[in-house]
């Protein structure tokens, strides 16, 4: 691939991020009306929304976590990335400052959360977020003392926010709603990381019947248990006049974009930065760098 200029690649990224503050600020635009006849459309709205935060949420941890570069790009630009994310949706929603601010410590959490997750990965695989053809440490193995520490501090970065967050928030039980979007995040996050390695080609796998008949029987598991917890909780929420199956025909469409145009978003993200030459590595165990997923090329 011919090496574009760095003006280019920097213009490159930051329509990569206004592109993506858009989308967000489109969302929270279609969430100011407070129309009743389309509540069940705003409810699917708010919850593809979240899935499109998480999606962009993993893309942040995944670039922290795997980047080689200078701790400015690495740490502290994804950092305020992730809250201006979070806070366009928010602000275009109509919320307040008070709570916009609260929502982006949140996602803080998320993020430096799922850096924890990913950074064994990074020291016991060696996976590597990279551009070009350069050279990538071989260096890979056991935890160290210094994995460790520097492994604690992050995870006590989301503790400490989480404890920060407390004195401000409800500290009552745990609604049907808040229920749902996490039952839904966490379903969420495999298909987010399948499709993330996906757009990054990881050709020994991407192409494998079992690999297309696991992601699909998943997804069709993950719709249909989505597609009760949407049923049951429009139920308990609202006041629904026609026919159940028409709720459930509503349920599984929902239900379906919401794992849909979650994945989609992030994928799309993903190959931007493959087109523009990012690349998921590992070292080998042998000592030339091969691409994830080619082990034994």
């Amino acid at each position: 691939m011919q090496q574009l200029p760095p003006r280019k690649i920097a213009a490159a990224h930051l329509a990569l991020v206004l592109a993506n503050l858009a989308l967000n600020c489109g969302l929270g635009w279609f969430l100011r009306s407070d129309d009743l006849q389309w509540a069940i459309l705003l409810l699917a709205i708010f919850l593809i929304a979240i899935g499109i935060l998480l999606g962009q949420t993993l893309l942040l941890a995944f670039w922290i976590t795997f980047l080689e570069g200078r701790w400015l790009w690495q740490f502290v630009i994804p950092a305020f990335l992730s809250a201006g994310l979070v806070a366009a949706c928010v602000l275009s929603a109509g919320v307040g400052l008070e709570e916009s601010s609260l929502a982006a410590l949140f996602l803080q959490v998320v993020l430096w959360t799922l850096v924890a997750l990913l950074m064994p990965i990074r020291r016991v695989r060696g996976w590597r977020l990279k551009r070009g053809d350069g050279p990538l440490p071989s260096e890979h193995g056991r935890f160290r003392v210094s994995d460790l520490l520097i492994w604690t501090v992050i995870i006590g970065v989301p503790l400490a926010l989480v404890r920060l967050l407390m004195p401000l928030g409800a500290q009552g039980g745990i609604t049907a709603g808040l229920r749902v979007i996490v039952t839904l995040a966490l379903m969420l996050l495999p298909l987010l990381w399948l499709a993330m390695l996906a757009a990054f080609e990881a050709r020994g796998w991407r192409h494998s019947w079992l690999y297309a008949a696991g992601v699909a029987t998943y997804a069709i598991a993950v719709t249909a248990i989505a597609t009760s917890e949407f049923y049951h909780l429009v139920f308990d929420a609202f006041w629904w006049p026609r026919p159940g199956w028409l709720l459930l025909l509503h349920s599984i469409s929902f239900s379906s974009l919401f794992f849909l145009v979650s994945s989609l978003v992030l994928w799309l993200n993903c190959r931007v930065l493959r087109i523009f030459d990012w690349q998921l590595v590992w070292p080998a165990w042998r000592s030339s760098p091969v691409r994830l997923g080619t082990p034994g090329q």
